[in-house]
């Protein structure tokens, strides 16, 4: 085969091979080791300097577990930003729709921190990405209408062991 020929199908095949691959975690392991967790429902997404952000309204004014930051404070937001940027990018949220995400809170991200904190409220510290969150086995994250009912139940009532007593 000559190389003209195998260029195509090499960038054909490429991508697959380098594509996010998440490892399933219980969602006791994805809760315990996430920042934060919220029932977030997403208002709006857009682009902004290669990074997909999602504007969310805070469902029920609280977190289940919040960023354990003096830079979080007492407030808490009602409406914020999350961002998502890798390869791993969660990128298919669908506006409209409730999830229970997880993620990082970067307290000190720099430029795109200090922009975005003078125009949204705490925006740009909000991190997610496809391989943090409570998914099902194939990967899909969960809309907070299709979590399974006995996981519901057990993070509302914080009965499962999620490391509440460090940071939530």
């Amino acid at each position: 085969m000559s190389l003209l020929r195998a260029i195509p199908l090499l960038l054909l095949v490429l991508p697959a091979v380098f594509a996010c691959k998440c490892v399933f975690q219980r969602p006791e392991v994805v809760l315990c080791k996430a920042d934060w967790a919220a029932r977030l429902h997403v208002l709006s997404r857009s682009k902004w300097f290669g990074r997909t952000v999602y504007r969310v309204e805070l469902e029920h004014g609280i977190f289940l577990k919040h960023p354990n930051t003096s830079e979080f404070g007492e407030a808490r937001p009602h409406h914020f930003d999350i961002a998502t940027e890798s390869d791993c990018a969660l990128d298919d949220l669908r506006v409209g729709a409730e999830y229970l995400l997880t993620g990082s809170y970067e307290a000190d991200s720099g430029l795109l921190s200090f922009i975005t904190k003078h125009f949204k409220e705490l925006s740009g510290n909000f991190v997610v990405d496809r391989c943090s969150q409570v998914a099902d086995s194939k990967g899909h994250v969960f809309e907070w209408r299709s979590l399974p009912k006995r996981l519901e139940k057990a993070i509302v009532e914080r009965r499962l062991n999620l490391c509440w007593n460090k940071n939530g």
